[in-house]
């Protein structure tokens, strides 16, 4: 009787030892994006001058995009805050996603042409400064984002959303209405970052119904 009940003990205790020995793998959560590939956006960003029309890879385009929503007083106000080039850089992406959304946007509305003139999307361009810190936080927040676009989050289908920009001509008024979906503000987006905020909480403040789409 008792080897029948060391026996049936034994049986009961594998799939515990099993557990113990072999542990399932830890699945980390996903967010609600994933890694966009590049060739998901099939088409030139065109640039007319009076010195001729350059074109440009979209993300190379971002990058240029995102320049001109800075200033100088912008980009220092990290300098002295603790883990300021983290913050900085979180600030960068969120201004690299939604410079990336109206692009994409734009090119969406236009029938998806090979070619998007860079007026039609409203957005100011200035080119880098080349070999500067600036270059150097832009295109990596544009790297590190790549691909990231904002989706209306309210719609089944993927739809793209504009994004209008709000900002002040007084530094030191900061616009800081959440969740109306209607724009983001510059100057508060950067208070957001300087508080220690991620580009994706960042745009969820303004845009709490949205889901960042990143393929």
């Amino acid at each position: 009787m008792k080897k029948w009940l060391r026996l049936l003990l034994f049986i009961a205790g594998l799939p515990l030892a099993a557990i113990l020995l072999f542990p399932p793998e830890k699945k980390e959560a996903k967010e609600e994006y994933q890694i966009k590939n590049a060739e998901e956006m099939p088409f030139m960003v065109m640039l007319c001058e009076d010195r001729g029309t350059y074109a440009y890879e979209p993300e190379e385009a971002v990058c240029h995009i995102t320049a001109a929503l800075l200033t100088e007083e912008r980009l220092a106000a990290f300098d002295n805050l603790e883990n300021g080039e983290g913050k900085r850089q979180e600030y960068l992406k969120a201004l690299a996603v939604v410079c990336r959304t109206n692009m994409l946007y734009t090119w969406e509305q236009e029938q998806c042409p090979e070619e998007l003139d860079i007026k039609k999307t409203g957005l100011p361009f200035r080119k880098l400064k080349q070999n500067s810190n600036e270059e150097l936080w832009i295109r990596e927040a544009v790297e590190e984002s790549t691909g990231a676009v904002i989706m209306d989050g309210s719609k089944e289908e993927r739809t793209v959303i504009a994004i209008p920009f709000f900002t002040s001509s007084d530094w030191e008024i900061k616009i800081g209405e959440a969740g109306e979906g209607i724009g983001l503000s510059l100057n508060y987006a950067l208070l957001l970052a300087q508080e220690g905020s991620e580009f994706t909480q960042i745009i969820r403040y303004f845009f709490p119904e949205s889901k960042i789409r990143v393929e």
